[in-house]
């Protein structure tokens, strides 16, 4: 969600489009993409599903119309875990 969200705007203002299309893992219909000029003669094609995280980035080489394979995945879209709390049984050590 944050990378959609901060590219969205300034500085980058990518053009993300709803993909008309459910989501390769969770099924749902919430995925956008975009393509972006990584350099010259090489063009990129990025999903996001808003829903599940699952994003896929391709290549598309203008010179002969070569592709590389996809790469995809979710596991770097696992939310932080929450700060661990201190037991209410745990003593305070600043008492002795």
């Amino acid at each position: 969600m944050r990378l959609f969200q901060l590219s969205s705007g300034y500085p980058l203002h990518l053009p993300w489009r709803h993909a008309a299309v459910s989501c390769d893992q969770c099924e749902q219909r919430v995925a956008f993409y975009v393509w972006t000029r990584p350099r010259f003669g090489v063009f990129s094609h990025n999903t996001l599903c808003l829903g599940c995280g699952f994003t896929q980035v391709g290549y598309v080489y203008r010179d002969g119309g070569k592709r590389e394979t996809p790469v995809s995945g979710s596991d770097i879209w696992a939310p932080p875990a929450p700060p661990s709390l201190p037991d209410d049984d745990e003593e305070d050590d600043d008492d002795e």
